[in-house]
């Protein structure tokens, strides 16, 4: 009797889509994290590390985690949302920090983006 053979290890049926992949819904297989060159640290680690610090004339605050996102205009956009949060906090409290900008780097610390807080807001006029 001839032997089948061996399942490679990218190969998969419609069972293993049914009831995901080892049992667990939307898992992924092993073999998807080491088969193309990725490795299980690298996995979920595919979009830029993108890093919001917030500078003033006193100094900076270091932003020590960062975000993942997709595109710098994405960053942006999220410079954007701080920005304004932390100028409502600022405003609550009767101060003005419109004169802050945040600093997006890359996680080589290289510049990438300057969103002056002043810029996010519009003149109510």
């Amino acid at each position: 009797m001839p032997l089948a053979a061996p399942k490679r290890p990218t190969d998969f049926d419609s069972r293993d889509l049914k009831r995901g992949f080892k049992g667990r819904p939307g898992s992924f297989p092993r073999n998807l994290k080491t088969g193309y060159g990725i490795d299980s640290a690298t996995m979920g680690r595919l979009m830029p590390r993108f890093y919001f610090n917030v500078v003033s004339d006193t100094g900076t605050v270091v932003d020590p985690d960062g975000s993942e996102l997709a595109t710098i205009e994405d960053a942006r956009r999220e410079a954007v949302q701080d920005a304004r949060a932390l100028m409502s906090q600022a405003i609550l409290s009767g101060k003005d920090i419109s004169a802050r900008k945040i600093y997006i780097c890359d996680e080589q610390g290289t510049l990438l983006l300057i969103v002056p807080f002043a810029d996010t807001i519009r003149s109510a006029d």
